[in-house]
């Protein structure tokens, strides 16, 4: 090592190479308060009997409101850099633990908007108010010039743990990315395509739907929302496809997502794409290999059956839906 320095290391196995006693004890000093965060985040955790993500979305929800921005769950998803699934998972939680309620977006139907109940702000305070007061207390107890110090070390010190986070391959919190199952797949093509003669169609990067075929000769329908595209109408489950995700990708994502079905479940039998050059729709055809309860898993499913194929045509079908099922019935 070079003249003049010491080596030292830490219970945590840190190595530093340090002129002045002093500075190991500043980086000491943080990891003590490491340390006592996690602890607190596993209290908070016990003590409302929640998991650390489900409290860090219900915290961040909450500064949204009172900073007068809308929370949805596209917008956790972001905060949280967690899949759309398990938001959707997480807000049912909430929802059933009397911490939140979800209400159709004023301006954009195919969101829906986040509000804390009062419950969730009275147990965050009883949990979390003592030990905030004394954290207050002790900032109000530095001068002016000591706090600017805080401030200036604890930034500098946080962009360089992102900073390392990054170049170590760690996804960036607040990237828009969405998956199947936890896994990171690309950007979201949640948007409108509009086409020469103005039409619009869902998805910029396409869109795909899975259309699942029960061992009985069923198939599994999903009764849309009054609120979406065509509302009232049965369909297959189906969305926008995201960047770097194939169309099957997308189906089997999208149908777990509104409809819980199973990957494992499935063994893809054929596709059927609609291209109109600048937008395409793909049917994901799969068997499953057992019949399997469906889930309402979000707002945009009034109802999941299981339908005979020759039960299908008996139902006010998707428009898009009752061109293609004769063709796809004749290869079932």
């Amino acid at each position: 090592m070079p003249e003049g320095t010491t080596e030292s290391s830490t219970s945590d196995g840190y190595w530093y190479d340090r002129t002045d006693p002093s500075t190991l004890d500043v980086l000491e000093a943080v990891r003590r308060h490491r340390d006592a965060e996690a602890m607190m985040r596993r209290r908070t955790r016990d003590d409302m009997d929640m998991g650390d993500t489900d409290v860090a979305a219900l915290r961040w929800i909450i500064r949204e409101e009172r900073a007068g921005r809308d929370a949805t769950s596209a917008a956790v998803a972001r905060e949280l850099g967690i899949t759309t699934a398990a938001v959707t998972k997480l807000v049912g939680r909430l929802v059933t633990s009397g911490y939140l309620e979800r209400s159709r977006h004023p301006s954009d139907r195919r969101a829906m908007l986040l509000s804390t109940l009062p419950g969730a702000h009275e147990r965050l305070r009883r949990t979390l108010g003592p030990m905030h007061e004394r954290m207050l207390q002790l900032a109000v107890s530095l001068t002016p010039a000591e706090r600017a110090i805080v401030v200036d070390f604890l930034d500098r010190l946080a962009g360089i743990v992102v900073e390392a986070g990054d170049r170590a391959g760690a996804p960036a919190r607040r990237e828009s990315h969405v998956g199947h199952a936890g896994v990171m797949s690309g950007t979201s093509g949640d948007a409108w395509v509009e086409g020469p003669d103005g039409a619009r169609y869902w998805g910029r990067f396409g869109a795909a739907g899975l259309l699942v075929v029960s061992p009985a000769s069923e198939v599994l329908l999903q009764h849309r929302a009054a609120w979406s595209h065509f509302g009232g109408t049965w369909g297959m489950p189906g969305g926008a496809r995201h960047e770097h995700e194939d169309a099957v990708q997308a189906a089997v994502r999208e149908a777990a997502e509104e409809a819980g079905v199973p990957a494992r479940l499935l063994a893809v039998r054929f596709t059927s794409v609609l291209d109109l050059g600048y937008w395409s729709y793909t049917t994901v055809v799969a068997d499953a290999v057992e019949r399997f309860a469906p889930v309402v898993s979000d707002p945009e499913s009034i109802e999941l059956r299981w339908v005979r194929f020759d039960s299908v045509g008996e139902l006010p079908l998707h428009p898009r839906f009752a061109e293609s099922w004769p063709s796809l019935r004749s290869r079932l």
